[in-house]
């Protein structure tokens, strides 16, 4: 399992704990709503605009009909451009997301 779905996971459990499993269908946690095409190159070597342009043609949505008029949090593990992230908000938003915040538990220093 990857460290991000582990995270995920604790997630989940503290808060179905603080919740006394009481509302938890009211929340749910996707952590693999987001999926890159096959034409997606590796972001390591690409300048921020090239960066941008792959996220932008590449970054899709498995399933929309999880986040239509909900509440979405995005977590990344790691920041370098933003790109993700800004069109994770994007993409989120066009698919019907009422609302969308976006954040990250680092950010890569170059």
């Amino acid at each position: 399992m990857k460290r991000m779905e582990i995270m995920l996971d604790d997630v989940k459990e503290f808060y179905e704990k603080i919740n006394n499993n009481n509302d938890i269908d009211q929340t749910i946690f996707l952590p693999k709503i987001f999926k890159f095409d096959d034409e997606t190159l590796q972001n390591k070597g690409l300048t921020a605009h090239e960066r941008m342009v792959n996220i932008r043609d590449h970054l899709g949505i498995v399933d929309n009909s999880k986040i239509k008029n909900k509440c979405v949090i995005v977590i990344d593990d790691v920041v370098t451009s933003g790109a993700s992230l800004f069109f994770a908000y994007i993409n989120l938003h066009k698919e019907g997301a009422s609302k969308v915040s976006c954040m990250a538990l680092t950010k890569s220093i170059s």
